[in-house]
């Protein structure tokens, strides 16, 4: 089938046997596809791009947060996000040396996944993803 990449009334869905697949009225008007997105047939994700960490892992990654951003706070000392992720690492390492838990209070102020997904996922993946396992472990500490 020819079409014309500005015209969207040409545009088929095709499943990967290349049957198309009808287009019905939705709710509020829009168009869905029957039998729902994803098709049953399509290739299913491996899942997340590293694996969740376990609990038992949260000290090491604190350790090796701290580690990565000093690193980086050798290149840029005065970079504020640096000085806060410094500031929240260190304070889960007293957290988990003190075999202390997290208040409420504390762990809705952590800012390490906001930072991670905000600052560094694109330009410092190793060192976001290591923030981000730290902040999902935070938050799941009782």
């Amino acid at each position: 089938m020819q079409c014309h990449p500005s015209d969207a009334s040409a545009v088929l869905l095709l499943t990967p046997d290349m049957s198309s697949r009808q287009p019905q009225e939705g709710r509020n008007g829009f168009r869905r596809f029957a039998g729902g997105w994803p098709p049953a047939d399509a290739p299913t994700r491996a899942g997340p791009v590293s694996d969740t960490p376990a609990l038992a892992d949260l000290p090491a990654l604190v350790d090796r947060g701290l580690e990565m951003v000093r690193d980086r706070l050798q290149a840029s000392p005065d970079f504020s996000i640096y000085l806060s992720i410094r500031r929240q690492l260190a304070y889960l390492q007293e957290i988990i040396a003190a075999s202390q838990v997290l208040t409420e209070e504390k762990r809705a102020s952590l800012t390490l996944g906001v930072y991670a997904a905000r600052e560094f996922e694109t330009s410092d993946p190793d060192f976001a993803d290591v923030l981000f396992k730290v902040n999902y472990l935070a938050n799941r500490m009782s």
